[in-house]
Parts: C-alpha cells; structure tokens; sequence
C-alpha cells in the first residue's frame, strides 16, 4: 500500500516532532510513506532521514511548482477541479475560516495530481483545520480515499468537521474526551475512531530509583499560560522553604519567558531554577536516556472547556525512559496517567504540587512503583507501534507486514 501523510510542518521547521515515532512505524509497514506538509517551513529537521519506504515532499503552498501543478491539473480534470471549488462553496459560510480554506485549493489540485501520478491507494491527514481541508478538495478530485486525525484545538476551530467526518472513510481522535466534544460539532458518530498518539519503545522502559541528593525535575513544554509553569515555581518556593533540595529545567519557549523569569528572580530561585529554551528534541531524549532527569511535572491548567491539554505526548516520552511523571486532572490527562498512579494533584494548586514532588522524594518504593507502572501501561497501549496497526487497520491495510 502507498500513503500520502499529510502534516502542517513535518518534518520541516521545529514542530510536530510527535509525529516522527508513528511515521517510522507505518514505514515499516507499507509500500511507500510520503509525507507532505501544507507549510514546510524551515529546514528539513536534522534527525529526518528519507529512506525507500518513507520520503517527504515540501512545496510552499504558492510555489510555482504548487501552481504549475494546479493548472496542470485543472486542464486535464475540469470538471473534477470545478466539482470540489462547489463542494467548498456550497458547504462553507462566508467567515475567516472560509477564507484560509479558498487558499489551500491550488496546493489540493497539486495533490490530487501527485496521488494520481504516485497511485497512492489512500491519503491520511492531520489536523481538522485548513490540512485537512486540502486533503479534502484533493480526494475530491482525486477519487482516492483518506481520513483524519484530529488533536485538540483543531475540534473547537470546527472547520468543516462535520462535512469532514462524512466525506472521509474515517475520523481518528486521539482522546476520548475530544471525541466526545466533536459530536456537538455534528461529527459523524460511526464515523469515530479513538487510537491515541504513541511513542517509541524497544523492549520494557526501565524501572527507575532515586536515590540522589536532590531531586533532577524537568519540565518540557511551551512557554504559555495553558501548561501552568507559574504553579511549579510556586511550589519549588514551598520546598525550598522545607529543605528540600530540587532543580528544575525548564525546556521550552514561548511568550511567557520574561514574566517566569521574573518571578524565578522575585521567588529566590535562581540556582534552582533553569531555562534550556528550546532544545532539540533528540537533545532531551538523550537526556533522559543517560538518567539525567529523575521527575517529569506538567502543572497544566485548563482555561476553559476550548483550551487545555489533549494527551500530552511529553508525559509519554518521559515514561517511555521510565520517568515518574506528575501532572493534574485536566484535558484528557487521565486518559494516560489513571488513578491507579496517584501522580496527578488539582489545577492551580502549587501546594499539592510541591506535597507530590516531596512524596517522589522521600518515598522511593512509591518513586519506584511508579516508573514500573508508567512502563507497563506505556507499553499496554500507548505506543507507536500500537497506533500504527490500528491505524493501518482502519484504513484497510489488512496485508501490511504487521507493526
């Protein structure tokens, strides 16, 4: 079976970088894998390597060879090129969204003709925002079946959900609760797949002790209000305040550096507290490959029922290493880390924060108990592998080489 993944930015720019373990995993499972970003901004990333099975093909949405392309396609299918611009019309509302959808259809007709001209046997996108809406058109024109993977945001943007989940073979949710939220949008129910986000893991993740004389703690996300950094720090300020020795990296960038910076300095915390800024994310994997990280915390908060967190693929990866993880009962956290870890506290709440970071510290048959149990669920059903076969499944590639 040939594939076209269709991506924002993979594997160009610094994104999507949870993208590349399901990549490598459908590779080793089909004919060819092409990947396709709408917008390959930026470079090809260092770690990308194309191989036989698995390449990827980067034109700017207004490239020549994009609009080359369209002509080309709409003399040789008018009709087709014309039915799916009606298609759009017909099913869209004059609004913003509307606008960015109008943009994609060159780039869709550009597709329609690298599917034709590739024989690709099915399209898989993701996001359900102006990705999918070229893949959209694109089939459209094109005849060939595809389908959608949709995280978070992209489910309350609604573009087209609806119409998506019907014209698609299938809609995937990474999340049962983004399921759940797509039906108010109109989602096809039978339409609906659950597979979540995976990550690489050979063999059983390692199970891990602490026993240093202060606690390594790392947390790795975007600098903005919705993952909580401001929470952690306040509780790094609680432990201080008991003895208790911990130093926090931070790795990440975003618009609020200087005001956690600030508040590292107005907390007295500046030898315990460190920026990495954004580092590559083969940097942090080694980082937690040599043992340097003893405690991964995510403090997100959920701002409202739009913005909090899906299944973060960061708790993942730090399990996938054996890394006990803290986190709080928002989004679709509890999807992955369930009661039975006893290593999620309340939102907003740096005290319980600061009381879970101490248990980890002085407990180590808790500490210890927990990194064995994150790799036994992470490898029950939270890895890359396991969501490639479903995928595959549900596309129809029943005589792929099983993942």
């Amino acid at each position: 079976m040939k594939i076209f993944y269709v991506t924002a930015t993979f594997p160009y720019g610094a994104g999507e970088e949870f993208l590349a373990a399901e990549i490598d995993a459908l590779s080793q499972s089909v004919e060819s894998l092409l990947v396709v970003p709408l917008h390959p901004r930026g470079n090809l990333k260092d770690t990308w390597l194309e191989t036989e099975s698995v390449r990827s093909k980067g034109k700017k949405l207004f490239s020549a060879d994009v609009l080359a392309g369209f002509l080309a396609y709409l003399a040789l299918k008018p009709l087709r090129v014309l039915r799916a611009i009606a298609f759009l019309l017909r099913h869209s509302r004059p609004n913003k969204k509307f606008i960015k959808n109008l943009t994609v259809i060159p780039k869709a007709a550009w597709l329609a003709r690298m599917a034709s001209k590739n024989d690709i046997s099915h399209i898989h996108v993701h996001w359900g925002g102006t990705t999918s809406s070229m893949v959209m058109l694109s089939c459209l024109m094109s005849g060939v079946p595809w389908s959608l993977t949709c995280h978070r945001w992209d489910i309350y943007e609604n573009n087209l959900l609806a119409v998506k989940s019907k014209a698609g073979k299938f809609i995937r949710f990474i999340s049962r609760r983004g399921a759940k939220d797509s039906l108010q949008y109109g989602v096809a129910e039978e339409k609906i797949s659950v597979i979540p986000m995976g990550v690489a893991v050979e063999g059983s993740p390692p199970v891990r002790t602490f026993e240093g004389e202060f606690l390594r703690v790392m947390c790795a996300a975007n600098l903005i209000e919705v993952k909580g950094h401001k929470y952690l720090l306040k509780a790094l300020s609680i432990l201080k305040e008991d003895g208790l020795k911990v130093r926090l990296s931070i790795a990440g960038v975003g618009p609020l550096f200087e005001s956690l910076r600030q508040m590292v300095v107005d907390l007295n915390l500046a030898e315990e507290v460190n920026f990495l800024g954004q580092i590559a994310h083969s940097e942090l994997m080694e980082m937690y490959r040599l043992g340097s990280v003893d405690l991964f915390v995510l403090p997100s908060i959920e701002l409202d029922p739009v913005n909090h967190e899906g299944v973060p693929v960061s708790l993942m990866e730090a399990m996938s290493f054996g890394i006990p993880c803290i986190s709080t009962k928002t989004g679709s956290i509890q999807e992955l880390l369930t009661d039975e870890f006893n290593n999620t506290v309340p939102q907003q709440d740096a005290e319980a924060i600061a009381e879970k970071i101490k248990l980890f510290a002085e407990d180590a048959e808790f500490y210890t108990s927990v990194s064995k149990l994150g790799g036994e669920v992470l490898t029950a059903g939270w890895t890359s592998k396991n969501s490639a076969r479903m995928l595959l499944e549900k596309i129809g590639c029943f005589d792929c080489n099983k993942v």
